[in-house]
């Protein structure tokens, strides 16, 4: 696996509220996350996600789906009640998008509209499903790609 990464603030936001992960000698796990544009502290959720969801996955012997979502809920955990408890954090959240690999399998989880791609012979194929209402709509067919 070959990862990369960088960011910008974009065309809106004073604070960049992306994170992300790549993958250190012997791992083969990536994570991005962007925090939710609008809300309190997304920056802050980005980066407890990251930081969360990268623990509980160096703690995992192989990859597995259930360290996966173990992983995901745990992160979702943190951030909620560190929301609950801190007022200027209410309300925070983020996206998360991860991807882990190894010889045998491909494991990608996504919460939210941050998505994952797969770049194979000079083609690049989206592998995520989004988490929103657009996408939602798209799925069902009542949009179009166009009007999305």
């Amino acid at each position: 696996m070959k990862a990369y990464g960088a960011t910008h603030v974009g065309r809106v936001r004073a604070v960049n509220q992306d994170a992300y992960y790549l993958p250190e000698a012997g791992e083969s796990f990536a994570v991005v996350a962007d925090g939710m544009g609008g809300h309190k502290a997304g920056e802050v959720a980005s980066a407890m996600a990251v930081s969360e969801f990268t623990r509980w996955l160096r703690c995992a012997p192989v990859p597995s789906e259930e360290t996966v979502n173990y992983a995901v809920h745990e992160a979702n955990r943190i951030i909620h009640r560190t929301a609950q408890r801190e007022t200027d954090k209410s309300n925070m959240g983020t996206t998360l998008v991860a991807v882990w690999v190894d010889d045998e399998q491909v494991i990608e989880c996504n919460v939210g509209d941050s998505r994952a791609y797969l770049l194979r012979d000079g083609s690049l194929s989206q592998i995520s499903r989004d988490h929103s209402l657009v996408g939602e709509l798209l799925e069902e067919g009542k949009i179009t790609k166009q009007e999305a």
